[in-house]
């Protein structure tokens, strides 16, 4: 049995996590997304941390970073320089790299180029690799200080109050003293009870932190909490006669990473963490690429959209990954504009027969134009399949849809209950087919 560190060993989770989905606190005051113009903040480091892909080397973070750039994303976190004397080399030649090419931008402040952030715990020895990555690479770099601040976070580690302020002062300050800009992460903020995160929060602001951001580390949030801490936060700011950049850092674990990026937006958050393909630890984070079409869909505007690029940008990083895309994934999943269903089929058919033209036809099923993203409607022929599914994929093959062919397929498929391959679907028609002729 653990050893009890002290007496708040003895409470239950409910009293050392604070709910902030149902706590009565006020409301931020939410508006309309094409009235924001929200910075998205590339999390590769998160991604990283992922156990289902493969490390990206320099080059290939590099590679990510010039699609974000050509995207008009101007900010990401590209890894943690404490973690191996490798990981520090890569991100000196990345931020190298980066100068030589003039794609590299002073954090906190506008205009071209990429601003780098790099993770550190709250530690003078994660700070000093951070400063080794900032010097040999002759950039300036903004860190990410991160610190457990929920009640069940300081408790695992013995932390009092005291021990948490003096690590946020003494590394804050360590690292303004030396040049590195900082974004404070209060871990687990939206679990954490409001007297702990109006201490951190303080703490952080009084050290000379730059920006802060509230993550929401174990995806529990939704949208009301949400508002309400960073009202919460708002008001301390406000107290403390600051008005500093406020980022969000959303994970997925119970699916709301993307809908609540969309209510940071809606809040005025300054920018919102998101990884391509949304990986990252356990559920992941904010799908990044999902991300950019939804604010193209709702108006937002944006820097450089090149939206038909966005999904080879996708293939391209999440291949990097070596990550298996679920077949649904949502817009760039193999099958995310496919259907099996009759009735789908159907109405597309017969809305091009009545001259609608494809582009809106595209749209009957689907929230968004295919076209604008290089993306296509698709069918596949299974047990739900009707004949106009059936006709639809031997007009792809180049097999003449005849009556006898369609119900062979059908016949066929009904019977075997599950979607077949374009092959089998023309070696289905043509069996006994008194034709047998492609057209």
């Amino acid at each position: 049995m653990p050893k009890m560190i002290d007496n708040r060993a003895e409470l239950q989770y409910d009293e050392l996590v604070f709910d902030w989905n149902r706590a009565d606190f006020p409301l931020a005051e939410f508006k309309p997304m094409w009235e924001r113009r929200p910075k998205i903040h590339d999390e590769i480091r998160d991604a990283l941390q992922a156990t289902y892909v493969t490390r990206l080397a320099a080059e290939q973070r590099l590679k990510v970073l010039t699609i974000d750039h050509s995207l008009g994303i101007d900010s990401a976190c590209i890894g943690f320089p404490s973690t191996s004397e490798q990981e520090r080399q890569d991100l000196i030649y990345i931020g190298k790299e980066l100068r030589k090419r003039n794609m590299l931008r002073d954090p906190n402040t506008e205009g071209p180029g990429m601003s780098l952030t790099v993770a550190v715990r709250a530690d003078i020895g994660d700070l000093n690799a951070a400063l080794e990555v900032a010097r040999e690479a002759e950039a300036k770099l903004e860190v990410g200080v991160f610190l457990r601040s929920s009640q069940i976070g300081t408790l695992a580690q013995g932390w009092t109050d005291k021990t948490v302020l003096g690590m946020i002062n003494e590394s804050i300050t360590y690292a303004v003293d030396n040049g590195l800009s900082v974004m404070f992460v209060a871990e687990d903020a939206t679990r954490t009870h409001p007297r702990y995160l109006d201490m951190v929060y303080r703490e952080a602001i009084r050290s000379g932190a730059d920006r802060l951001c509230i993550p929401d580390t174990v995806g529990s949030v939704n949208n009301w909490g949400l508002s309400k801490v960073y009202r919460y936060l708002s008001d301390i700011m406000n107290d403390e006669g600051v008005d500093l950049p406020v980022d969000v850092h959303l994970h997925d674990d119970l699916d709301r990473a993307n809908t609540n990026a969309e209510a940071a937006i809606e809040l005025g958050f300054s920018r919102v963490h998101a990884t391509w393909g949304g990986i990252g630890e356990r559920s992941g984070n904010t799908k990044l690429d999902v991300l950019l079409v939804t604010l193209d869909k709702e108006g937002v505007p944006m820097y450089n959209p090149r939206f038909a690029q966005i999904k080879e940008n996708f293939l391209l990083v999440t291949s990097m990954f070596d990550y298996d895309v679920p077949k649904n994934y949502p817009v760039f999943g193999e099958d995310a504009q496919t259907t099996q269903a009759g009735v789908h089929a159907s109405a597309l058919w017969e809305a091009m027969k009545r001259g609608i033209n494809q582009t809106l036809a595209g749209r009957i099923y689907l929230p968004y134009d295919p076209e604008r993203y290089g993306l296509e409607n698709n069918f596949k022929v299974g047990w739900m399949s009707g004949g106009s599914v059936v006709k639809f994929v031997l007009e792809r093959c180049g097999v003449e849809p005849t009556n006898e062919r369609i119900n062979n397929v059908l016949k066929h498929v009904k019977s075997v209950g599950r979607i077949l391959s374009d092959r089998e679907v023309v070696a289905v028609a043509n069996h006994n087919n008194s034709s047998g002729r492609h057209k």
